[in-house]
């Protein structure tokens, strides 16, 4: 039983929390919430850090964190009741909670485990809706003993996610023993990261850190439009920040976020094509009608020695051409030039110039330059209007730009699509009411003793193999293979020539087959027994399968109303285990 003080007990009573939403940007739907905890100024501190201090140093740290456990509980069990009357039961079933854990309740003298646990019985939340929210501030005393028992958080079911990662020094030792589920980057280096290439840069490696260790990673502090897209872009799994939605009471809070589907859905429609690289380089100079009078654009680049040239358009906003400086230099130049031209309009020395749609693929931007001499650039238009101009330059800039991007995306081991690029071929399947798809989690059984027994060097080769394997046996279906992380895979498959039935057997082969491949790793006795003794989490040595994976598979028709990617990922979790016990090691929803 819990005892505090009169002290402690009031500053626990005074104590309120607000709930930070955590959201989805491919879709804005909310995927959790983060705890904040309000009211310790009226019991006179300073801040929340400050409380916190003082309870550690008067002992009761641990005592005083039970007790805010249990009124985070009762507020997150109040908010999982509301939006049950709003959205679908286990969409409210997988609402996760992140509760800032501060590390030093590991050494109080009274701290016992299975606290938490029993408090979560009593309010019907599963551990597996937990988040434990870790930071460098407090330094761990021992990193053994504190990795041990945020090992005995993670078997109980709970999770953990490294937060304010970044804005220490010591964020890579904590992440190396702490194996989080979740990296929150600190919005120290959220700040300005469209203009700032460093901020872009360090992003870019935690989240290839973090998505290589099968972490998912949280952007903090998304203040504006121009973060949430770079953000996005670069590869975070999810966001959270004013922008998303202030700090609010459980009663404004809700499942689905408007403005943040809005702009998903506005982002979308470039999911396929360059058109975001082409706007993010696209120029627009100064513009002529064709019917302006010759004079009057000599006198413009008189003015103007740095342009060489104008798109000219008529008065619907369509492109004729160019004007260029280099065709006028003759009359400029000449000794009646001027007189000859004054009466003519610019339309009359139009230059022709490529003209390519926005949604025209960068590759063949690239082929009209190819295949023209002394080409100043392209004309890009919008719906048949004037939208800008793509120089050389520019056009170097928007491939480079995409090429990064694929190259960001792609998991550094198997240089296979990484969670950004998977999650947008889920979305495109669920919403194509035209093909029928196969949507496949694939991971490796027994990987973790194997990995633990034959070191990193060996686990890193039979991720590969297993990469390969599937590539091989699945080549003629032309299937999306990507890397979500560790020896976590996704396979997607749009049914065309051949169908979904075809396709799950020589998957099943392909299953098949790299379990017999994955036997060369071990030694003749271990192939003869079929096992291998190795340390579980808990230290004590049993008897673990060899390698083999294992595909838990949906399977969506041509009437996909109302399916989301949320409803794949619950249906392939629960059917994980029915592929693990499976003799095909395979699992299947339709």
């Amino acid at each position: 039983m819990i005892r505090l003080d009169e002290k402690w007990q009031k500053v626990v009573e005074s104590a309120s929390f607000l709930f930070l939403p955590i959201a989805n940007p491919h879709n804005g739907e909310l995927f959790g919430v983060e705890a904040l905890l309000r009211g310790v100024e009226k019991s006179g501190f300073t801040s929340l850090e400050d409380m916190l201090d003082e309870a550690y140093r008067d002992g009761v740290l641990y005592d005083v964190d039970l007790e805010l456990r249990k009124a985070v509980f009762v507020k997150f069990s109040e908010l999982q009741e509301q939006l049950s009357k709003e959205g679908a039961a286990h969409t409210v079933a997988s609402l996760k909670l992140f509760y800032n854990l501060d590390t030093r309740i590991l050494e109080m003298l009274d701290y016992s485990p299975g606290n938490t646990r029993q408090l979560l019985k009593e309010y019907e939340i599963s551990p597996a809706n937990i988040y434990f929210d870790i930071s460098e501030r407090h330094k761990f005393s021992a990193y053994a003993s504190t990795k041990n028992i945020l090992n005995t958080y993670k078997l109980q079911g709970f999770k953990v996610a490294l937060d304010d990662f970044g804005s220490g020094h010591s964020g890579f030792e904590l992440l190396y023993h702490s194996e989080p589920d979740a990296v929150k980057i600190d919005k120290f280096l959220i700040r300005n990261i469209k203009q700032c290439g460093k901020n872009r840069l360090f992003c870019t490696e935690i989240i290839k850190l973090a998505h290589i260790r099968g972490a998912i990673v949280i952007a903090e502090g998304i203040e504006t439009k121009e973060e949430f897209y770079t953000l996005k872009e670069l590869g975070c799994d999810l966001m959270q920040g004013f922008f998303i939605q202030k700090p609010s009471k459980a009663k404004d809070i809700r499942l689905a976020l408007p403005h943040i589907k809005e702009l998903s859905e506005d982002d979308k429609r470039v999911l396929d094509s360059d058109v975001s690289h082409i706007l993010n380089q696209l120029l627009r100079p100064d513009t002529v009608l064709n019917t302006e009078p010759i004079n009057s654009i000599v006198e413009k680049f008189q003015k103007d020695e740095q342009t060489t040239m104008f798109p000219i358009l008529d008065a619907n906003m369509q492109p004729i051409g160019i004007v260029t400086e280099k065709s006028l230099r003759r009359y400029i130049y000449s000794q009646y030039g001027l007189q000859i031209i004054q009466n003519q309009s610019a339309g009359r020395h139009a230059t022709p110039c490529p003209i390519a749609d926005i949604n025209t693929p960068l590759e063949d931007i690239l082929d009209m330059f190819a295949n023209h001499d002394e080409l100043e650039g392209v004309i890009i238009t919008k719906e048949f209007r004037y939208n800008g101009f793509l120089t050389a330059k520019s056009l170097i800039n928007a491939l480079n730009e995409k090429n990064l991007k694929v190259a960001r995306d792609q998991n550094p081991l198997t240089k296979l699509p990484g969670n950004t690029i998977i999650n947008e071929f889920i979305q495109k399947a669920t919403i194509d009411e035209v093909s029928e798809y196969m949507l496949a989690y694939l991971d490796l059984d027994n990987f973790k003793p194997f990995n633990d027994k034959f070191g990193f060097r060996q686990g890193d080769r039979a991720i590969l193999l297993f990469a390969d394997t599937i590539k091989e046996e699945m080549a003629k279906y032309k299937p999306f293979l990507g890397h979500i992380g560790g020896d976590d895979f996704f396979i997607g498959y749009k049914a065309e020539d051949n169908s979904i039935v075809e396709f799950e057997e020589t998957l099943k082969s392909a299953i098949k087959k790299f379990a017999q491949n994955a036997e060369s790793f071990y030694s003749k006795e271990d192939r003869k027994v079929g096992h291998i003794s190795a340390k579980d989490r808990f230290g004590i040595v049993r008897e673990f399968d060899l390698l083999s994976a294992s595909c838990a598979a949906v399977i969506l028709g041509f009437d996909k109303k109302n399916i989301t990617p949320e409803d794949i990922i619950y249906a392939t979790a629960n059917l994980k285990k029915a592929a693990k016990s499976s003799p095909e090691k395979y699992a299947s929803l339709r």
